[in-house]
């Protein structure tokens, strides 16, 4: 379902993919539940969604550009 919003939604459907539900998942997991992401979750993600992950992840290290980029 992420998947689909990333790879086919227009712009605030990609959004809300990207920053609501893949942002939101990696926070829960490990503020919430104490679970690593890396190891429970981002094996289930699809492909686009999987690079967005990684872009989030940038970004939470200090890239500022890595969330600029509309493209997976």
């Amino acid at each position: 379902m992420i998947e689909h919003f990333v790879v086919e939604g227009d712009e605030r459907v990609r959004n809300l993919g990207i920053i609501g539900y893949l942002e939101g998942f990696q926070m829960a997991t490990v503020t919430e539940s104490g679970l690593d992401p890396e190891v429970e979750f981002r094996r289930l993600v699809g492909p686009a969604s999987e690079r967005w992950w990684s872009k989030i992840n940038r970004s939470w290290a200090g890239d500022n550009s890595a969330l600029q980029s509309t493209e997976p």
